[in-house]
């Protein structure tokens, strides 16, 4: 069974898109031994004795950096390759990072009603991509396809974007459909858009 924590220091936090039914469930799988939720992290220790036994962590990213632990739990998650949701009221565009273990999200939109089915499919089986898949369902990967095809078909060389943060999107893309940052052909976007097309009809 994998493990979840989420901490946030309200626990009174307004979560308008959370309905009672929704709230319902994350109370059972705190029950259940699944989820635990946390008002903060015992600073006196080290983050491994307060997060070791969670395999998907989610904090509110004002009470990181609040404590001076945002670089701490950053450098964590790194080294020992969880899955970790940044959540607050001031994230405007949702972001995939660190390859995918890493996922930066408004608080409204993580505290919605598709977080508890998620936490339960997460919790009882080897989830892939499970940050990509929080995001974009179960054909994550055609999304981030079908957007990177995109800035094949509107530009001549995606290696020469000069738009700074197209250029960043084109990166992230690579890394996360390939796990690499050099250029994939149209040819072989196409082609991996139809297999992907292909496990929807079939």
């Amino acid at each position: 069974m994998n493990r979840i924590i989420i901490i946030d220091d309200r626990q009174d936090r307004d979560k308008p898109n959370l309905i009672k039914d929704s709230q319902d469930k994350l109370d059972e799988l705190s029950r259940g031994g699944k989820l635990t939720v946390s008002m903060g992290i015992d600073k006196s220790l080290p983050l491994d004795s307060s997060l070791s036994e969670f395999s998907l962590i989610a904090i509110h990213r004002t009470y990181l950096v609040n404590n001076d632990l945002f670089n701490a739990v950053l450098d964590y998650i790194k080294k020992t390759g969880k899955y970790l949701i940044l959540f607050s009221g001031g994230i405007g565009q949702s972001t995939i990072l660190q390859s995918g273990h890493m996922l930066s999200v408004d608080a409204s939109e993580f505290y919605s009603e598709k977080l508890p089915s998620f936490l339960y499919n997460y919790s009882i089986s080897d989830m892939q991509h499970p940050l990509l898949k929080y995001m974009y369902g179960e054909s994550w990967r055609l999304t981030l396809l079908l957007e990177y095809r995109y800035y094949l078909w509107n530009y001549d060389d995606i290696g020469d974007i000069d738009n700074d943060d197209e250029a960043d999107r084109v990166e992230k893309l690579q890394g996360l459909l390939w796990n690499e940052d050099s250029d994939v052909s149209i040819e072989r976007v196409n082609e991996e858009i139809c297999v992907e097309i292909d496990k929807i009809i079939n």
